[in-house]
């Protein structure tokens, strides 16, 4: 029951490939205390997690499942499909809809976007209420006895798992898996003199997946960059980059929101000069705000139907 309640939003077999041996350790970069960055030496099943992490957010219940039978299978599959495209297996149908679904989770499964997505439920009941209100008046059942503001505290109870249900439903998204199973992938690898980094923020990548210079970048290890993106002349232009894993470090670094690593602790002052420098709205943060923008015109729609559709008998009511 311990194990159960230590949620890794950075999955054990994702970090282990930063410990070089089996059994060893890798390099935790953090500000524990201020703005300066330590360094510790820390094994893979020993950072990256929250304990209780859903549970903050959602029903005991809730958190529960979403971690032993949503996240658990993601991660597996991944781990499978991982080891293929660093050992530049050829992929199946099934291992590229595995590793997009994990791709996709690493950019919404980080513990500021379980409250984000709670938001979001939040806000469409506070933002449609008015226009429902004037439908439920209209047509409230003689039967009902409850007010429309205890009808809608009722459902804001419900918050916490229906946010659990609108996460899943953004990580297993057809469309957004879709598009990234028809980019064209790769993973490149990096001398011995390079180490690239990753972070809790792993994922860089355009705001839209579906333009020719659309792509996604991710950091598989200290010496594998997985990269995809639409257009194929986008691969060879970054295969050609002279300082690729210094660029791929600088985003991996500036974005992270309170985690780095490495496989040593060589990098600690780059780490020092630019973590969590940038850091751009995520893919959770842009839903909101794209939801909101859309709101006055869903509430538009709302308002103008008209209440004479509604039966005379649920009117007289």
């Amino acid at each position: 029951m311990q194990a159960a309640k230590k949620h890794h939003y950075l999955p054990v077999f994702y970090l282990k490939q930063w410990a070089l041996q089996p059994g060893e350790k890798l390099v935790e970069f953090s500000r524990p205390f201020g703005p300066k960055v330590k360094a510790r030496r820390v094994h893979p099943s020993g950072t990256g997690y929250v304990n209780r992490l859903y549970a903050s957010e959602l029903t005991e219940a809730g958190a529960w499942e979403m971690e032993r039978d949503f996240f658990s299978p993601v991660d597996s599959r991944a781990a499978d499909a991982m080891r293929r495209l660093i050992s530049g297996a050829a992929l199946s149908d099934a291992d590229r809809q595995a590793w997009a679904t994990f791709v996709v989770s690493l950019m919404c499964r980080m513990p500021e976007d379980v409250p984000v997505v709670k938001e979001m439920r939040k806000q469409v009941i506070l933002m449609f209420a008015p226009a429902f209100r004037r439908l439920f008046d209209a047509s409230r059942p003689a039967e009902e006895t409850r007010t429309f503001e205890q009808l809608t505290s009722e459902v804001m109870e419900t918050v916490p798992d229906k946010a659990l249900v609108t996460l899943k439903k953004i990580i297993t998204n057809e469309k957004l898996i879709d598009m990234l199973c028809d980019m064209q992938w790769t993973v490149m690898s990096l001398s011995a003199d390079h180490e690239l980094l990753t972070s809790d923020r792993p994922v860089t990548y355009t705001k839209g997946l579906n333009g020719d210079h659309s792509h996604i970048v991710l950091p598989v290890g200290p010496r594998h960059l997985f990269i995809a993106a639409r257009n194929p002349t986008m691969l060879k232009r970054y295969a050609a980059l002279p300082k690729l894993e210094s660029m791929a470090n600088q985003k991996a670094v500036e974005q992270a929101s309170k985690l780095v690593y490495g496989s040593s602790e060589r990098q600690l002052r780059f780490v020092q000069n630019r973590m969590s420098r940038d850091k751009e709205p995520q893919l959770m943060q842009r839903l909101l705000a794209l939801q909101a923008a859309q709101a006055p015109s869903f509430l538009e729609v709302m308002n103008s139907i008209p209440l004479d559709i509604i039966p005379e008998d649920r009117l007289d009511a």
